[in-house]
């Protein structure tokens, strides 16, 4: 015959067995590693980004300073050249570091080139007078500035001018930056 009652076997006490009382939670020494090398990884992924953020930003602002001053100091002297009556030197077929013209009054406007040296940058002069921003700190430094007379009719002057950074700029690779500009002017001759 077979037995018809059943035997209730006592679970052994615990404090999860009484109302109201939650098991208790808490998180492993091995969690806590995984989150804080996770956010470890995260950390050092956003100072990298953040650090080639701002050096492409200083790259570019230097880059467009050099470009805008070397462009403003070339409008210059090709409006001037562009309306001269003649140019006095380099000859047509030579090139040289300076620039001598008869401007339209007849008067001498000599445009010539400063190189760097020292604690100097380099610049552009017309009659002495500095063109380029040849600040230490903030300016630029122009390395070379040719003229070429073309022996053509009307006289075409070619200029190659290079430009980078100031000298007092610091020595860092996203303040590096160089331009080379080049431009052609025919003089405007109506005589």
């Amino acid at each position: 015959m077979v037995n018809s009652f059943k035997t209730k076997v006592k679970k052994p006490f615990s404090i999860h067995h009484l109302p109201f009382t939650r098991p208790a939670r808490a998180f492993t020494l091995l969690e806590l590693l995984v989150v804080i090398g996770v956010i470890s990884i995260v950390g050092v992924i956003a100072a990298d980004i953040f650090s080639n953020v701002t050096r492409s930003y200083n790259k570019a602002e230097i880059i467009t300073r050099v470009q805008r001053t070397g462009n403003a100091t070339l409008s210059q002297m090709v409006g001037e050249i562009r309306n001269a009556r003649t140019v006095r030197s380099p000859a047509p077929g030579s090139t040289g570091s300076a620039l001598t013209i008869e401007d339209s009054n007849g008067s001498q406007v000599v445009f010539s080139f400063t190189a760097p040296g020292g604690s100097t940058n380099g610049f552009i002069t017309r009659n002495g007078v500095t063109l380029s921003d040849a600040d230490y700190a903030n300016g630029v430094n122009v390395t070379s500035l040719t003229f070429s007379v073309l022996d053509a009719d009307p006289l075409v002057v070619s200029i190659l001018a290079s430009l980078e950074q100031p000298l007092g700029a610091p020595g860092r690779v996203d303040f590096k930056a160089a331009s080379t500009l080049n431009t052609s002017v025919s003089l405007r001759t109506y005589e």
